[in-house]
């Protein structure tokens, strides 16, 4: 026999099982934890379906989602309607931009090199020669002086004096 999964939390639909017969009573299903013999609706996209205890129901999902409430940068982290004061745009009037963490990964990675390489000349040893033309501190696939280029990741990494 099917029966249909929610979860124990948030009692959303989380997939099909089987019950299996019962070994010791004929015609008796043993029916795995947090499950019904009712079938869920069907959803559309940012909707789910939720076991509400006698029947399922939809309901928003908009998790994952990431925006502006009332001036503030917010990610959506429940199921449900988007808060109120959501917005996908920044408030004109503040100019307020996402937090760091939400860059382009091209662009953090350029960053974490550049702080690499001043890390790096801040430990060398004094008699290396001065000047950042005097030491290539990354010579790797794609890297050239803290820059990465789009053509992939970087392969190696080592410390090579130039001529």
């Amino acid at each position: 026999m099917q029966t249909y999964g929610f979860d124990s939390n948030t009692k959303e639909f989380t997939g099909v099982s089987t019950a299996d017969r019962s070994p010791l009573e004929p015609g008796v299903y043993l029916y795995p934890a947090h499950t019904t013999t009712a079938p869920p609706p069907k959803t559309g996209k940012n909707e789910a379906a939720v076991w509400g205890g006698d029947d399922w129901q939809v309901v928003d999902d908009w998790r994952g989602e990431a925006g502006w409430v009332n001036g503030e940068w917010f990610t959506v982290k429940d199921l449900g309607p988007l808060p109120d004061g959501w917005g996908a745009a920044p408030p004109e009037q503040e100019q307020a931009s996402p937090p760091e963490n939400t860059q382009d990964p091209m662009a953090l990675m350029q960053q974490a090199i550049m702080e690499l390489s001043e890390m790096v000349m801040e430990l060398l040893p004094s008699t290396q020669p001065a000047g950042d033309s005097a030491l290539s501190l990354l010579a790797v696939q794609g890297v050239e002086r803290g820059t990465i280029s789009p053509e992939g990741v970087p392969q190696r990494l080592r410390l090579q004096p130039e001529d």
